[in-house]
């Protein structure tokens, strides 16, 4: 007896449903590579499959990386998989990973929560699916690169002055700007310009300013740096070129790439206490910029990975923010298609200015609202009460004219009237019967 009893609580709890067991769903993460260099981005793909559907968009928790950050690309693609002979929906984003240092970089658990039916069902279920996470080898930096390097796919490098080069003199200003473009990185990464000293010149760098020129699947950013050569001395000269070093990760090595020498003529200038001025100027002003100056680069006024960070929050709190507003629009939708059906709503639908088949319809329409089956017409409706019987049956032949309607709208509004206060007296309207007002 004791053996039977065993047996029918196991098969009893085997009929038991779990959502566990029937929610086929799951997620993996995968690496572009394993091993790379700081500052080399590293593409993580996330893949959230389901054996039904998703009934609730993905809500991905944020993550947190030591010696590294994760810039999110969350715009989901939607695709169909199969694996080991059975076939999955899945959603899939991705991450940009950024390490900053050279050793192991953990890459932490990343946990999506979502909504999906168990199979054989159509009603989605809350659930929290986990992606493992992986482990990235940082190598060593590449011999070459010096101190100012970065990583990126593709560099352009450009410069230009704000005046003609051949035609100046002693005590002129001309500024020089160098705009370096990267893909594949961040604008943080991109060096500052180093100009060169030159003998015949003093030159005065300004502050760089950096742009975030990301698209929907890639990072990318440019960097603008601005210096001011004050020319003192007279002669024929040349400009040294900007060069810069930067591993390029498609190619597997290190490139370089320098502007051209640009000449320049600089004529004499009798008045060589003005270019004393100038140079004084210039020195007082480029004093106050570098007490001024950050110490660090900032992205709006904050350090870059508290903008990230709050860029995060953002994501996820409008994401909240979009399911709340999408429920209000549902229950207000529901509310005006049901005051729509009311009879009240009917009533100030009928107008006496439509067609006659229009406005006997319209009638028609709210009596049987508002009678709740009660009536078989209007003859029914205003009983033996004083209302215009010509206009009746006009109105029953549809050949009422339009003042004829307008009477007739305004002694429905009457006997309407009358009801209410005669149903709060005897009860429900449904059984009234026809009366004498």
């Amino acid at each position: 007896m004791k053996k039977f009893s065993v047996f029918v609580l196991l098969f009893l709890w085997t009929l038991v449903p779990s959502y566990a067991q029937q929610i086929d769903a799951f997620a993996t993460l995968t690496l572009s590579r394993k091993t790379t260099y700081a500052q080399q981005p590293v593409r993580a793909k996330v893949t959230v499959y389901t054996a039904t559907w998703f009934t609730d968009p993905l809500d991905i928790q944020p993550i947190q990386i030591e010696n590294g950050f994760a810039v999110p690309f969350f715009r989901a693609v939607p695709g169909i998989f199969h694996i080991n002979g059975k076939q999955y929906s899945g959603l899939e984003f991705y991450y940009q990973i950024f390490p900053l240092a050279e050793g192991a970089l953990q890459i932490p658990d990343i946990q999506i929560k979502t909504a999906s039916p168990p199979v054989g069902d159509y009603k989605g279920k809350p659930i929290t699916i986990t992606a493992k996470g992986k482990v990235i080898k940082i190598k060593e930096t590449p011999a070459g690169l010096g101190e100012n390097w970065f990583v990126a796919n593709r560099v352009q490098l450009s410069e230009q002055y704000d005046q003609p080069l051949l035609k100046l003199k002693q005590g002129d200003v001309v500024e020089r700007k160098v705009k370096v473009y990267a893909q594949g990185t961040l604008p943080i990464f991109i060096p500052e310009t180093k100009f060169p000293k030159e003998d015949f010149a003093t030159v005065y760098p300004k502050s760089g300013t950096t742009k975030d020129e990301r698209d929907d699947e890639s990072v990318n950013g440019s960097r603008t740096d601005r210096a001011l050569y004050l020319f003192d001395r007279q002669g024929e000269f040349l400009i040294h070129g900007i060069e810069i070093s930067y591993w390029n990760p498609l190619l597997q090595r290190v490139q370089h790439y320098k502007t051209k020498d640009q000449k320049v003529v600089v004529a004499a200038n009798p008045d060589l206490g003005m270019v004393a001025s100038i140079k004084d100027s210039l020195q007082a002003a480029n004093a106050t910029f570098v007490d001024a100056a950050p110490k660090e680069h900032l992205w709006f006024g904050y350090q870059p990975w508290k903008v990230l960070v709050a860029g995060l929050l953002l994501v996820v709190l409008l994401s909240k923010a979009i399911k709340i507003l999408r429920k209000w629009r549902e229950k207000i939708r529901a509310h005006w298609l049901q005051y729509k059906r009311s009879e009240p709503y009917l009533l100030r639908q009928i107008k006496a200015g439509h067609s006659v088949k229009a406005f006997q319809s319209e009638v028609y329409e709210w009596l049987n609202v508002f009678g709740q089956g009660a009536y078989c017409g209007l003859r029914d409706f205003f009983g033996q009460t004083d209302a215009d019987q010509e206009i009746l049956r006009e109105f029953e032949k549809n050949k009422a004219s339009k003042s004829q309607r307008k009477r007739l709208l305004q002694a429905i509004k009457r006997r309407r009237k009358a009801l209410l206060v005669h149903q709060k007296q005897r009860g429900r309207l449904g059984v009234l019967k026809p009366f004498n007002p």
